[in-house]
């Protein structure tokens, strides 16, 4: 039903085109008040270049859910929830945000070309190089 959880198999996943990005979290302000708001306003666009867009967290499943209902998001990219940050560890891109978020992915946005990451974009502070302009060069189409 629309309420399931279910496993994905990254391998699996990342045939073809994705854009994947990774946030820290779903409703620290950056993501509220800038990254989200500028991936909505381009995701049309990546997918009318042949781009899947898919958002991975560490967030829980229902507040993932939550938050791309209230963001524009819902139906329009895919979202995973990297819970205990198996995958952005296997990747190297976690860090230890301290008290009171812990352990998490850094900022990142991955081009994958039918399972090889072609380019990797990464913000371990702030946002300025994965923002949608910055990713569109790399995806062989150029900026909107």
């Amino acid at each position: 039903g629309g309420n399931a959880i279910k496993n994905v198999n990254t391998l699996d996943y990342c045939k073809g085109n994705k854009i994947l990005i990774g946030i820290p979290a779903a409703f620290t302000p950056t993501n509220t008040q800038a990254h989200i708001k500028d991936i909505v306003e381009q995701i049309d666009y990546l997918n009318d270049i042949g781009y899947t867009t898919a958002i991975m967290c560490r967030d829980d499943p229902f507040i993932l859910k939550y938050w791309t209902g209230t963001n524009g998001l819902a139906g329009r990219a895919d979202v995973f929830c990297d819970f205990e940050c198996q995958v952005a560890k296997s990747l190297g891109l976690v860090m230890d945000y301290g008290i009171p978020l812990g352990i998490r992915s850094y900022r990142f946005t991955m081009i994958i070309n039918n399972r090889i990451i072609s380019k990797l974009l990464l913000d371990k502070t702030g946002y300025a190089l994965t923002k949608p302009e910055n990713v569109l060069k790399y995806t062989g189409v150029g900026v909107m």
